[in-house]
C-alpha cells in the first residue's frame, strides 16, 4: 500500500489524563508519514467495533491507557501507557525515574524543609519508581524524608483521609510533599487544610499529571509536574511504523517520553513575606497572562493604590509585577515550543504578546537563545 493511503487505528478513552496531547503528538507524527488517523472509543461494543476494522484495514493500532487484551489477535500494535501498566509489548511509557528526579530538584528549592513522598494508594510500580528516585535525591543533598505507609485502597474513603491526616499531622514542619499523582496530591492537600495546616508555608504539594480540572479547581491551586504527552504520542507512531515495517518480529521494544516542566501554581508558591493580596494577584497573572494583560490591569483589579501594591508585591516576591508577568510568559512559550504542531509564529498571540519581535528578543535575553534553537535543542534532547 502506499504510504499515503495508510491508515492506522487508535483506540482511547477520551476521559484519561492527557488524552488530546497524546492525540496531537499522534496525529502530528502521523500527518508527517502520510498516514489517516481513524480513532474508536472504549465504549464502542465489540460488534461495532469488528465492523468498523473490516470497512477501514488498518496497517496498525495504537492504543492509549487501554489493556493489550482489547486488540484483534496478531495485530500490529503499540501500547502508550503512561502508568508502566503494561507488560511485555511494544510499550511507550512515562519515565517515571526522570519525574521522581524532577519532584527533587524542584522542592529542593523551597530552602530549610523537611520531605516527604505520598505514593498511590495502589502500590503501582510507577509510583514506587518515582518516590525512590526522589527519596535518592533528596537523600544525596544531606535531607531526610518520611514516606506514607498509611495511603491503601479503602472501603471507606474517609478512614482513608483521616489516616493521612494524622500522618500528615506528625511530620516535622515546614515540610514539602511529593504526591505520585494529582489525584493523591488533591488527597494530601484535603488532608493538610483539614489539620490546620497552612499550604504552602506549613505543607508545600507537588503532583504529577497537570491535569488542570483537578489542579486549578483545588482550594489552594497545586503545582504539578507536567507530561510530555504530546511526545508520547509521537513515540507511539515510531515504535508503530518499525512494527508495521517487520510484523513478524518478536523482539518487544519500549520508548519513554519525560517531561516539560513544573506548573507551577500555589501550593507551591513561596512568599518572602507572606502576603494574601499578593498570592491573589500572582494567581490573577498566572491565569490571566495569555490574554496580553498589563502591569497596570493587574494593579487595577486589586482596588488600591499603585505605590502601595507595587512595594508589597516586591517585598513578597522580590521582583516587579512586570517581572512577573514576563517569567510566566516565558514559561508558557517555552511549553508551547515543545509542542512541534504549533508554528513558532502562532506562538506570541498564546502567551499574551502581540509582536513575535518582541517575544522573540526577550526570549533570547532570557533563555540564552533564539526559540527556534530552543525548540532544536528540546528535539534533540528527546532524541538523546
Amino acid at each position: 500500500m502506499h504510504p499515503k493511503e495508510t491508515s492506522i487505528c487508535v483506540f482511547t478513552n477520551h476521559a484519561t489524563i492527557g488524552f488530546r496531547s497524546v492525540m496531537k503528538g499522534i496525529a502530528y507524527a502521523a500527518r508527517e508519514r502520510g498516514w489517516a488517523v481513524r480513532t474508536i472509543e472504549l465504549d464502542h461494543t465489540a460488534a461495532s467495533i469488528h465492523e468498523l476494522l473490516s470497512e477501514w484495514h488498518p496497517a496498525g493500532f495504537l492504543s492509549y491507557y487501554l489493556p493489550p487484551d482489547l486488540f484483534p489477535k496478531r495485530s500490529v500494535c503499540v501500547h502508550i501507557s503512561p502508568q508502566n501498566a503494561v507488560g511485555e509489548v511494544w510499550t511507550v511509557r512515562h519515565d517515571s525515574e526522570a519525574t521522581g528526579k524532577m519532584a527533587a530538584h524542584e522542592l529542593l528549592k523551597l530552602a530549610g524543609r523537611f520531605y516527604a513522598f505520598v505514593g498511590d494508594p495502589t502500590y503501582a510500580p510507577w509510583s514506587r519508581i518515582r518516590g525512590e528516585h526522589f527519596m535518592k535525591i533528596v537523600s544525596r543533598f544531606g535531607f531526610k524524608c518520611s514516606v506514607c505507609d498509611v495511603m491503601r485502597p479503602a472501603d471507606n474513603p474517609i478512614v482513608e483521609q483521616m489516616n493521612l491526616m494524622r500522618w500528615i499531622k506528625g511530620l516535622d514542619l515546614p515540610c514539602a510533599i511529593f504526591a505520585a499523582n494529582d489525584k493523591t496530591a488533591e488527597s494530601v492537600l484535603a488532608a493538610a487544610l483539614a489539620a490546620g495546616l497552612q499550604v504552602p508555608d506549613d505543607i508545600a504539594i507537588l503532583g504529577v499529571d497537570n491535569d488542570e480540572d483537578s489542579c486549578e479547581n483545588a482550594p489552594v491551586t497545586l503545582s504539578s509536574i507536567i507530561p510530555d504527552f504530546f511526545h508520547g504520542g509521537m513515540l507511539g507512531c515510531a515504535l508503530l511504523e518499525k512494527r508495521i515495517n517487520n510484523p513478524k518480529s518478536a523482539r518487544r521494544s519500549t520508548a519513554y517520553y519525560g517531561d516539560l516542566g513544573v506548573a507551577e501554581r500555589s501550593s507551591t508558591r513561596l512568599q518572602l513575606k507572606p502576603n494574601a493580596l499578593v498570592t491573589q494577584m500572582r494567581e490573577f497573572i498566572r491565569i490571566r497572562a495569555v490574554s496580553g494583560i498589563s502591569a497596570v490591569d493587574v494593579i487595577h483589579v486589586t482596588g488600591r493604590q499603585r505605590r502601595g501594591v507595587e512595594l508589597a508585591f516586591k517585598a513578597a516576591t522580590g521582583k516587579t509585577i512586570g517581572e512577573e508577568l514576563q517569567d510566566v510568559r516565558i514559561e508558557l512559550a517555552q511549553r508551547a515550543l515543545a509542542d512541534e504542531s504549533i508554528q513558532i509564529c502562532e506562538i506570541p498571540s498564546l502567551v499574551g504578546y502581540v509582536s513575535q519581535n518582541q517575544l522573540e528578543r526577550l526570549f533570547k535575553r532570557t533563555c540564552g537563545m533564539t526559540m527556534r534553537a530552543y525548540r532544536q535543542s528540546q528535539a534533540l534532547s528527546r532524541r538523546t
